[in-house]
C-alpha cells in the first residue's frame, strides 16, 4: 500500500483523496488521457470504502479534471478539440491540420427507401433509395463523433465501399465528378446519449452530447449528404466564424476560456 499524508483535521476523507489525486493530475504525474487508479486501487491505497472513493472521483469530475467512461473507469480530461465549421469544412482535413490522424469505422451500412423526412432533406422522391451509414470517427484512435449519414444511392452507387476505405470525403466525392461541395445548413442541439451511444463514444451516460445535423450540396445546390452526428460535449468545441473577415484576420489567437458558471463574476 502506498504511503500517504495524514488527513488534515476537519477535512472529509473524500475531499482529502480528491485533493491528492487532483494534485497528481495538475503536477503531470498522471498524464492527460491516462486512467487514474481504479476504485479498487484507491480503496486499498487510502483504506476507505468504495462510496468514499466514488465521492472523491465525483469531485474530480466536478472540477473538470477527469471524465468517467461507463464500464472503463475515470480518465484525466484532455484538451477539447476545437472544430471550426464553415461552408467548406472538411472534417478529416481539419483533424490532420490539428495534428491528429483521422480514421472512420463503419458500424452499419444499408440501402433503404427514403422516409418522408430524409426525402425532403435530400430533395428526393419519397421511397427513393438512399444509403444509410452509421459511422464512428476517431482522432488518434480516440472516438470523437458518432453519426448517421444519408446519401442518394442512385447518384453514389458504391459510396459505402469508397468511404469505408477513405476518411477524406472530399476525395470520395471527386471520384463522382464533384470537385467542390459546400455545407448548406447546420442545426445544433444537445441531448443525453443512450447507453449504446455512450459506450461507443467512451463517455458516461450522464454526459450530454452535441447533436449536429447538416446538409451538404454540390456546386449546383443539389443535396449530396445529410447527416446527424453526435459529439461528446466534453471533448469537442464547435466554432462558427460569422464572416469572411473572421476567417482571414479577425479571430483572436485562441478561444476565450469557458467559465464554470455564467452566474459567476469574471
Amino acid at each position: 500500500m502506498d504511503t500517504i499524508e495524514l488527513k488534515p483535521p476537519g477535512l472529509s476523507l473524500w475531499r482529502h483523496i480528491s485533493e491528492i489525486i487532483g494534485g497528481e493530475i495538475r503536477s503531470g504525474k498522471i498524464k492527460p488521457g491516462a486512467a487514474i487508479p481504479s476504485e479498487y486501487e484507491l480503496v486499498a491505497r487510502f483504506d476507505v470504502s468504495r462510496h468514499t472513493v466514488r465521492r472523491a472521483i465525483m469531485r474530480l469530475r466536478e472540477q473538470g479534471l477527469v471524465d468517467v467512461a461507463q464500464g472503463r473507469g475515470a480518465f484525466v480530461r484532455t484538451k477539447a478539440l476545437e472544430y471550426t465549421i464553415t461552408e467548406r469544412t472538411r472534417f478529416a482535413k481539419h483533424l490532420k491540420e490539428k495534428g491528429f490522424e483521422p480514421r472512420n469505422r463503419f458500424l452499419a451500412a444499408k440501402k433503404i427507401a427514403a422516409s418522408g423526412e430524409i426525402a425532403r432533406l435530400l430533395r428526393l422522391d419519397r421511397r427513393e433509395p438512399v444509403w444509410r451509414i452509421t459511422v464512428i470517427s476517431y482522432a488518434d484512435e480516440v472516438p470523437v463523433s458518432l453519426g448517421c449519414v444519408f446519401h442518394p444511392a442512385r447518384r453514389f452507387p458504391s459510396i459505402v465501399q469508397d468511404r469505408e476505405t477513405n476518411p477524406d470525403i472530399a476525395s470520395v466525392y471527386a471520384q463522382y465528378g464533384i470537385e467542390d461541395y459546400t455545407r448548406l445548413s447546420t442545426w445544433i442541439a444537445t441531448r443525453m446519449p443512450t447507453e449504446a451511444e455512450a459506450e461507443l463514444l467512451q463517455i458516461d451516460v450522464l454526459d450530454p452530447v452535441i447533436v449536429s445535423q447538416k446538409i451538404d450540396v454540390d456546386p449546383k445546390g443539389m443535396p449530396i449528404e445529410y447527416n446527424e452526428t453526435l459529439f461528446s460535449g466534453r471533448s469537442i468545441r464547435l466554432h462558427f466564424p460569422t464572416s469572411d473577415l473572421a476567417m482571414k484576420s479577425g479571430l483572436p489567437d485562441r478561444p476565450p476560456t469557458i467559465s464554470r458558471s455564467v452566474l459567476d463574476s469574471p
